[in-house]
């Protein structure tokens, strides 16, 4: 697959750009791996997420907008030597319209 155009998301998931930050100078702890991670949202599912007890979950961000999300077994893909995160709504905790 060469354009994302193409792709098509299902199952309540958002395709997140991942944006990798450094601590500068310091090295981060083990713990870090358990902080929020933040993306770029590029495509979303015109599906809910919905939970094996029936909840179901809208998409909180738009295309466009940065986020910080918990990565709870999502999968990290390759497209075009950047990488992307398929994201379910319910991981993502907070965005910013930039």
């Amino acid at each position: 697959m060469s354009n994302l155009a193409d792709l098509t998301l299902y199952n309540g998931y958002a395709l997140v750009e991942t944006i990798k930050e450094s601590a500068g100078k310091f090295e981060l702890p083990e713990s870090s791996d358990k902080k929020p991670l933040k993306g770029r949202v590029v495509k979303i599912s015109d599906q809910l997420d919905k939970s094996d007890l029936n909840v179901e979950w809208t998409c909180p961000a738009q295309v466009g907008e940065t986020i910080w999300y918990r990565n709870w077994g999502s999968e990290l893909v390759d497209f075009g030597g950047q990488d992307y995160i398929f994201v379910r709504f319910r991981d993502i905790i907070a965005g910013v319209k930039e």
